[in-house]
């Protein structure tokens, strides 16, 4: 029976206090008379409840952060009232880091005057556990070449052995960059998913900027390709047809590097 003072037995699907199925070299962790307070001062406890405790005390015990933890079985619901309030203690928790399982003791405790406490019910758990990362996602579809503002981005959590070297965690690595395929929504992203953004249009006509000491001139040319900011491209000078390579500016002006071949410095320099 659930309730204030009847709950002290195992239910169904937990183990015995220190019952686990890995072996001794890999728990690295016991239990040591462990209890960590967790849930204080509550009437009703769910197993909802009782996982967010666990994965709480997993965290505090240094299992990783952003623990998610589940508890093998279905428990009762709830799995503990008492009107008069009580407290959820975590005893005696030990993990296992390799395959992600759990062994603790949920422990209720009422409130009297007295120091310690009473235990009021004790209900002995497994389950797994794993660490999250959150991440960047978009929001909805984003088109290819499409700009990421921060109104696209929204944050999903994901298990931390998913998250790939060049996984996306950040959003600063994705807002003001341009899609350089289309992204699916609520899909973690990758370095390789993303872009400097265009800002040359193959086409457009362009600022050609030669500068030197003591010397710059202008021209006005013809984007051969699409550029973005500090990338080559090729622009063809409207007036003498000639191509020359620039380094992208902004977008309207490139700065000249070299011309029909040499370097701007050389002999022939300048916009021909």
């Amino acid at each position: 029976m659930v309730s204030g003072l009847g709950l002290v037995a195992v239910c169904c699907g937990v183990a015995s206090p220190g019952y686990s199925q890995e072996s001794a070299s890999e728990n690295k962790n016991p239990p040591a008379h462990y209890a960590e307070t967790l849930n204080k001062n509550i009437n009703v406890l769910s197993q909802e409840d009782a996982e967010a405790s666990i994965a709480r005390a997993l965290e505090e015990r240094d299992a990783g952060r952003g623990i998610v933890a589940h508890i093998l079985g279905k428990l009762p619901s709830p799995v503990f009232r008492n009107p008069e309030g009580f407290d959820v203690e975590v005893r005696d928790l030990q993990f296992f880091p390799e395959s992600g399982r759990f062994v603790t003791t949920l422990t209720f405790v009422g409130h009297p005057n007295d120091v310690e406490g009473t235990v009021l019910g004790a209900l002995n758990v497994q389950g797994r556990y794993a660490e999250y990362v959150r991440v960047p996602v978009m929001r909805k579809r984003v088109p290819s070449d499409s700009l990421i503002t921060d109104a696209d981005i929204q944050w999903v959590s994901v298990p931390k052995d998913k998250v790939r070297r060049d996984t996306i965690t950040r959003s600063d690595d994705l807002i003001g960059l341009a899609a350089n395929r289309t992204l699916a929504a609520g899909r973690p992203l990758r370095t390789e998913d993303v872009k400097a953004p265009v800002v040359v249009k193959k086409g457009s006509e362009v600022t050609l900027l030669y500068r030197r000491p003591y010397l710059e001139l202008r021209a006005i040319g013809v984007a051969l390709q699409d550029g973005s900011i500090g990338e080559t491209v090729s622009i063809r000078n409207k007036d003498s047809n000639k191509v020359v390579q620039g380094v992208v500016e902004d977008a309207t002006t490139v700065q000249v590097i070299s011309v029909g071949g040499m370097p701007s410095g050389g002999e022939r320099g300048g916009i021909q």
